[in-house]
């Protein structure tokens, strides 16, 4: 099997090997103290600006999703209007309660539904009284405020269908800030070289808080979120492998993916939804409205599937980018994970684990926190690293010893040795071939 890194031609300082181009060493990755954050820029400002364009009519989204991230922590719930999102009715303090305790979990749940019913009631009785009733409760003077001045019945009658709860993120979207420390740079270097705008990198900050394990219920994995039908389009799956689980691996997944949607939508709000919502779903309703204007899609169009989280993809995504760009405004001083330093080797033959282990000197666990693509039939030694597969092995380890014990041990033949590519500013292992008429060593690069 050809390793996810043996697709694309260009160079990641953390020292991965891709395609016929080399990969950067160790010795050449950046020792920024922090990861670069959005354009600093006057002219790199203006042109995100006019990439990702933030109408005034989704502004109060937008700054929704930014006291979301910033403001309201794990032990507070808000109740809101879910087309409305900045009319927040009431934060529910579950402090004490852990989402990820499943016992806690519903509990939390069961009291914020409570004071949802609670919200949900009090709306349909305003709807119901008469134009000169007088307000009961100073409840309901404050729920009607919300509302400004003198809302149609209808109106609230409406809006007590769309109570959501919406759990604050603060925890975890610095969790996700620090994560981003070891990869971050590199993302944005996927991007600029793919032609993207490089802050289309903060988008796990939305999908996963750059959390390379998460899988969601409907089973998307890795800090991108792919599902498994939508990764084989770009990346290997499988029981071995599952590239899904790699951030740079899936983040130039993600990078072709968002070309893909752009190309097809010639707005890139259109293609970050594409993202979330599907880019067959997105040129339907754009074909049903006439229309590549995202907030008109969000107004008028009325398939069932768009729901919240895709009207909200785009602003989310906004927010995130904001709060990246800017974070100890928000969170006050905060260290980032430093970048992952390994040298990288292209696999000649596939290998069992343990045999790794053996030849390059790392012990498992440091290779399945290079590798985190290895599923667990690697792991266990069920199953071998594919040939191809450009393994991560750490900064320090002599690769042509590596390459000589595997000729001892009778895994490859007499002579192999270490090959160096110069096509990015940095070296990569390679094995090379024996051939006949060859190099005075008797053997030539593999491309």
């Amino acid at each position: 099997m050809k390793s996810g890194f043996g697709r694309f031609a260009f160079g990641l300082a953390f020292g991965l090997a891709f395609g016929r181009a080399s990969a950067m060493t160790p010795a050449s990755v950046p020792a920024a103290d922090r990861p670069s954050e959005s354009p600093d820029s006057g002219q790199a400002l203006a042109q995100f600006e006019t990439d990702f364009p933030a109408p005034q009519e989704l502004e109060s989204s937008v700054r929704f999703w930014i006291d979301v991230f910033t403001r309201y922590s794990r032990d507070q719930i808000l109740l809101h209007d879910m087309d409305e999102p900045g009319r927040i009715y009431a934060i529910v303090d579950v402090t004490g309660l852990s989402p990820d305790i499943q016992g806690q979990k519903k509990k939390r749940e069961k009291k914020a539904a409570e004071e949802r019913e609670r919200i949900s009631g009090a709306l349909k009785r305003l709807a119901g009284r008469d134009a000169g009733d007088t307000l009961g409760t100073d409840e309901e003077k404050r729920l009607l405020a919300l509302f400004g001045p003198a809302p149609a019945p209808e109106v609230l009658r409406r809006s007590a269908e769309r109570v959501r709860p919406q759990s604050g993120l603060r925890e975890s979207f610095l969790d996700g800030l620090v994560r981003s420390g070891r990869y971050l740079d590199e993302i944005r270097r996927i991007f600029r070289e793919r032609g993207l705008p490089e802050a289309l990198a903060y988008l796990p900050h939305v999908e996963s808080s750059f959390n390379h394990q998460a899988v969601s219920k409907a089973g998307a994995a890795g800090a991108w979120q792919f599902t498994r039908d939508t990764g084989r389009l770009f990346m290997t799956v499988d029981d071995a492998v599952d590239e899904r689980f790699d951030p740079l691996l899936s983040a130039d997944a993600a990078a072709r993916l968002l070309k893909r949607n752009y190309e097809a939508t010639g707005r890139w709000p259109l293609a970050v939804t594409a993202y979330n919502h599907g880019l067959v779903s997105i040129r339907r309703a754009m074909r049903e409205l006439n229309t590549d204007d995202l907030m008109e899609i969000i107004r008028a169009y009325g398939a069932k599937p768009f729901g919240f989280a895709s009207k909200n993809f785009y602003a989310e995504f906004l927010a995130a980018v904001r709060v990246a760009s800017d974070p100890e405004t928000h969170f006050g001083p905060w260290v980032p994970l430093p970048p992952d330093r390994f040298a990288a080797v292209e696999l000649p033959l596939p290998l069992k684990l343990d045999t790794v282990e053996r030849v390059f000197g790392a012990d498992g666990d440091t290779l399945a926190a290079l590798n985190p693509a290895f599923r667990k039939a690697v792991l266990r030694g069920e199953k071998e690293i594919p040939r191809g597969y450009a393994l991560r092995v750490p900064a320090s380890t002599d690769v042509r010893a590596a390459f000589e014990a595997l000729t001892s041990i009778g895994l490859l033949p007499r002579g192999a040795w270490r090959a160096w590519c110069r096509e990015t500013a940095g070296d990569v292992f390679r094995y090379v071939e024996p051939v006949i008429g060859g190099n005075p060593h008797g053997f030539q690069t593999r491309s």
